[in-house]
Order: structure tokens, then sequence, then C-alpha cells
């Protein structure tokens, strides 16, 4: 299947087949000097051709600056590969304390998961694993060269399960919703594996369409009251973009208060909507 002129293959999003996103957050001990790192992550990443997307984001909450990481993976041998690439800069950052590690999970389809975890090489950072569910959608494709732009907004709200029977049914219910709206890039709902939480990995195209989602987040939310309870949520995305969103999450989810987190110049992306 083509994308335009360039030659693109449909990026998959469900519980057999699909993606892998590698979540980290970062306390940035010392910001100027973090953030000096930004370019050199990016470097080591943009030659890697199973990278989907890779950007440097700034914000996070009260506690202190906070650097997440934005990047997905065509699958469980890509994102190994990555790990591999950006290693050595990462440990040094840590060790020299200009990074502190926060947190650290691993989305994606199961037998994926299970490929990272065979690998070992995460294990010594006890990440949370999260297997995709049935039901999610995407409309990007993957194009084979570095021309997408990066400046796309991302959402992640995490649940915690209240009741894991009536769990599955209820996500399969708001990926069917959501896939209404046009400006939305991609939707699934993953699940720990230990069973107690949930997330939800979401693209769209810019600030007005997360806004737009944000707005019918009321009725999505009588879909999932029963299963789920809202834990948190980040967005992630270019500042203009941030802005158009701010007004809206308030209205829609108060008193829960959104993590806002803005990209920085020189992300990567090896996507497009089609």
């Amino acid at each position: 299947m083509g994308c335009g002129a360039t030659k693109a293959l449909p990026l998959r999003n469900d519980d057999e087949e699909g993606f892998v996103t590698i979540a980290q957050t970062f306390a940035m001990i010392d910001v100027d000097r973090a953030e000096a790192l930004f370019p050199a992550f990016v470097a080591a990443t943009a030659g890697e051709a199973g990278a989907l997307f890779y950007s440097m984001a700034r914000g996070g909450p009260a506690a202190g600056p906070t650097l997440l990481v934005r990047e997905s993976h065509a699958d469980a041998p890509s994102a190994l590969s990555h790990l591999a690439n950006v290693g050595d800069l990462l440990g040094d950052a840590i060790e020299r304390r200009i990074l502190a590690l926060d947190a650290l999970d691993v989305y994606g389809p199961r037998r994926e998961l299970a490929r990272i975890r065979a690998d070992g090489r995460l294990e010594a950072f006890a990440p949370r694993y999260f297997a995709s569910e049935p039901g999610g959608f995407s409309r990007v494709f993957v194009t084979g060269a570095r021309g997408g732009s990066d400046a796309f907004c991302t959402i992640e709200p995490r649940f915690e399960i209240l009741d894991p029977s009536a769990a599955s049914d209820a996500m399969a219910a708001v990926s069917a919703r959501t896939r209404a709206e046009r400006g939305c890039l991609w939707h699934g709902f993953a699940v720990a594996v230990t069973g107690d939480a949930a997330v939800c990995r979401e693209g769209y195209v810019d600030g007005a369409a997360v806004a737009a989602h944000v707005a019918r987040a009321k009725a999505y939310a009588s879909l999932t009251k029963s299963a789920c309870r809202l834990a948190s949520v980040k967005i992630v995305g270019p500042r203009a973009e941030l802005d158009k969103v701010r007004a809206t999450m308030g209205r829609a989810w108060s008193p829960l208060e959104a993590q806002y987190f803005e990209i920085a110049p020189g992300g990567i992306a090896n996507i497009k909507k089609c």
C-alpha cells in the first residue's frame, strides 16, 4: 500500500501485531547539561530503520524538571537495537548525575514483550510491561525514510483496573468510539502483565484534535467507570499545540491535573498519516 509517491506500510496496532513503546521519564538533576545532551540522543537514533519516532520532551510534575523520552519502535529487535545505540550515552548521563531514572515501562504485543524480556538488558531497571489489548487501530504508515514530522501530539492516560473481567470489553468500546475521530492517528490500550493497571497509547494530528477528543472524555468515561479508575494523564507535543489543550482538559477531567511535556526541536519521525 502506498502513501502518496512514497512506498509505505501500515503501522499495525493490535494485540497480535504492533509497535513497541519504551516509556521512560527522568529527573533532570542538571537541567542545562541534560538539555545539552538532547541532540546527541537524537543523533544516535537517527540511523535506526526501526525507529518510528523519537523526541525529547520537557515538563512534568511540580516535583521538579522532568525529561520524557517519546519513542516507539517497529518491533522488539528495533527497540533492542536502539537501546544498544543509546546505552553508553544514557549510562554516562546517569553516572555523572545529569539524569536519574524515574520510571520505565514497555508497551506492545505480548510476543514482542517476551522477546525484550528474554534479552534481559532492561531487567536491572525493573520495568513494567504492558501487553496490547484487542481493538486498537492506527491510521499511520511507516514511510521508510526520515520525512515525517514529530509535531503531532500524544496522550498517555493511565488507569487502575477495578474489575479485570469488565476492563477488556470497556477498553475495546472506547477505542471503537475513538475510531470515528478523524484527527486520531492511533489509539489502543495495553494492560500491565500484573493485571492491575492499564495505559492507553494515543496519537493525534494536533492540539485541536486532542481537545476534541478530551471534550468527549466524559462520555467515554461512562464506558469504563465500573472497570477502571483514571489515575494520571501525560500529554506531549509542541508548545503551541499544548496551549490548545489546557482549557479543555481542565473542564473535562478536573480535578485531575494533567502533566504536560513540550517536545524539544530536532526530533525524528518515520511515520505519516495517509
